[in-house]
């Protein structure tokens, strides 16, 4: 039947060139002479180069940009096909780019060749990466009030198109909005140091180039206030200090604590205050009010380790660490928005024997503990989180007995009081934190218990438990202390603790065997001047003694 089908006349054959839809649907397409190569239809166009667009580009590092690949082809017709080609880069450690988006990503400075090729065609462009370029600059304060009469360091800090972060502080340029409260300084190994000049508000910035932080508002203030953890009455007096220093009890003079409160302290912002409770291993938490009165948090107290006996909060207000001395660790805790406290994962970490005293660095890097069964100091770094590391060695030697440690402003100095010895034991800070003792390694006391160094790094004070006395003296420029003349002042019965306040015009001592507090003027060397009245009463057994702006 198909033999007599191909062999009709020439009708039939034109009939045939009729029907090549029906000979295609039989599958009979090749022999009907229906299309195929015998015939003259149109070719499919093929590609015969491709283009990269743009040109040679520069990026900074940090930044991307979309890259288009376009075909040409033999039918010179243009087509884009970005998402069709398989894209690559030569250096993926400088440049990257999407196999199949074409986004190009800079990464670090040099130069990279990306290319892009689809069936067996290529084309290749050469992305020059440039140093990140700045984005914003923040500006920082360790809080929001700076007291009359000081000086704080201010911290401009730049992220860049890389995402990378830098210290801008000695770079940028300082402007504050009220230099009649608050100066700004711009001088050569000063710049974002902010004085209080006047009472009031000021905002301040920090520029490089064309960028400029956005504002950050501080206030200069001399309302300041004074705690006083009263171990004998389970409570806290409450203070506020005069414009000449002296201070004056607040309406209610004391709120209550946990059993034996042995420590106090304030945060930087000056919104919060802890109480480490001797007596049932507990630390108590207050808000501070606008007239500096405490209110207990809910839960008024968190558990703390045996015997907790000092509390200490970094300086960026974010973690607080506890010193127990009945089970020798430090307890650690992140501290939330509205200042309670939460332990962290690792509630705890192991000291010497029987810290005493815990506290943090100005950098908010290192943290050391006074222990005062084994006489030596234990020394932490402080990760992203806030959890201490024990650094190597885990600890250095002190005095025997050292019941206090303390860092001066600088970072760079760090002093134990040694009761049992009648010394203070002096160091120095290296740059991973661990202490060495300096040349000489101790200064005299007479059974030392509290040590504190005044904000402007230049002058030290010891509470002297046993002779009723505090030590002052001069810090040199490689830390080392010097006593005054006279050597000491007296003070109330067993002074206990001493501090200085914010301004560092005034310093308190916290007397333990006559419920008082001592009060002091300091002079312009550094000297203490005991107030009229020299003392202010207290709770009973006052033992320990902060102060805030």
């Amino acid at each position: 039947m198909f033999g007599s089908f191909v062999m009709r006349s020439s009708r039939s054959s034109f009939v045939l060139s009729k029907s090549c839809g029906a000979a295609l649907l039989l599958g009979l397409l090749a022999l009907s002479g229906c299309g195929g190569s015998s015939g003259g239809g149109a070719t499919t166009p093929t590609v015969q180069s491709i283009e990269i667009t743009p040109t040679n580009p520069s990026l900074a590092a940090g930044t991307s940009r979309q890259l288009a690949a376009t075909a040409i082809y033999s039918d010179n017709s243009h087509a884009d096909v970005t998402t069709q080609v398989a894209w690559s880069s030569s250096d993926t450690v400088l440049a990257t780019v999407g196999a199949t988006t074409g986004k190009a990503l800079a990464i670090r400075a040099g130069s990279a060749t990306l290319s892009a090729s689809l069936q067996g065609h290529s084309a290749s462009t050469t992305l020059t990466v440039t140093a990140a370029t700045l984005v914003s600059i923040a500006v920082s304060s360790i809080r929001p009030k700076i007291a009359l009469g000081i000086t704080r360091q201010l911290i401009a800090t730049g992220t860049y198109t890389d995402n990378s972060t830098q210290d801008l502080t000695s770079t940028a340029t300082w402007l504050s909005s009220a230099p009649s409260n608050l100066s700004l300084s711009n001088a050569a190994g000063s710049q974002g140091q902010a004085s209080g000049v006047a009472t009031g508000s000021a905002s301040v910035s920090a520029s490089l180039g064309t960028v400029t932080s956005p504002s950050l508002t501080l206030t200069v203030t001399i309302a300041q206030y004074a705690y006083v953890a009263n171990a004998g009455d389970n409570t806290v007096s409450q203070y506020t200090i005069g414009a000449g220093g002296a201070l004056t009890a607040m309406t209610p003079a004391t709120v209550g604590a946990g059993a034996i409160p042995h420590s106090v302290t304030v945060d930087p912002t000056g919104r919060y205050a802890y109480v480490a409770n001797y007596g049932d291993n507990t630390v108590s938490q207050y808000t501070i009010g606008a007239g500096g009165a405490l209110t207990a948090m809910t839960p008024a107290t968190v558990g703390a380790g045996s015997y907790s006996v000092s509390v200490t909060v970094d300086p960026t207000g974010r973690y607080a660490y506890v010193a127990n001395g009945g089970d020798n660790t430090v307890s650690q805790y992140t501290i939330g928005a509205g200042g309670a406290l939460t332990a962290m994962t690792s509630a705890t970490v192991g000291t010497g024997a029987t810290p005493e005293s815990v506290t943090v660095d100005p950098s908010g890097r290192y943290a050391y503990a006074a222990n005062l069964h084994d006489h030596t100091v234990s020394q932490y770094t402080i990760g992203t989180g806030g959890a201490l590391t024990a650094m190597t060695p885990a600890t250095v030697g002190a005095g025997s007995y050292p019941v206090s440690v303390t860092v001066d402003p600088s970072g760079r100095y760090a002093y134990v009081a040694n009761y049992a010895v009648n010394t203070v034991s002096q160091y120095t800070i290296g740059t991973g934190g661990a202490l060495t003792a300096m040349t000489p390694a101790t200064v005299t006391g007479s059974s030392p218990y509290s040590v504190t160094v005044d904000p402007s790094g230049r002058y030290a004070y010891v509470a002297n438990y046993g002779a009723n006395t505090v030590s002052q003296y001069t810090i040199g420029a490689g830390g080392a202390l010097t006593a005054m003349t006279p050597a000491t002042v007296g003070t109330g019965v067993t002074p206990y603790s001493v501090t200085v306040d914010p301004t560092g015009r005034y310093a308190y001592v916290a007397n333990d065997g006559d419920n008082t507090v001592s009060q002091y003027t300091i002079g312009a060397g550094g000297a203490l001047s005991a107030m009229t009245p020299a003392t202010v009463g207290t709770g009973s057994a006052p033992q320990s003694v902060t102060t805030t702006d």
